[in-house]
């Protein structure tokens, strides 16, 4: 399946292929430092995002600095708290 970040005002933000080999890691990483740049560009800490989105500060952390990849549904949750759409597009 093919995963796109959309920004709900505009223009869509191809991302690649989202799976779990081993080679798709980086396109993993790519959405998270897109997030991550979002949240910094919009003047949001972690703790606060990590609070909105459910989870714990520690945890997002992680997630930013790619130690850890988030599930699905976290993944969706974090995007919709920055003003993206994460879409599920058939390859």
């Amino acid at each position: 399946m093919r995963h796109d970040l959309y920004p709900k005002r505009g223009h869509p933000v191809p991302v690649g292929t989202w799976g779990y080999k081993t080679s798709d890691k980086n396109v993993r990483y790519v959405i998270l430092q897109r997030l991550k740049q979002e949240r910094i560009a919009k003047g949001i800490n972690t703790k606060r995002l990590a609070y909105k989105i459910g989870i714990d500060q520690p945890h997002l952390s992680k997630w930013e600095s790619g130690k850890m990849l988030p599930r699905l549904p976290n993944l969706i949750a974090w995007a919709n708290s920055l003003g993206f759409e994460l879409q599920l597009v058939p390859a």
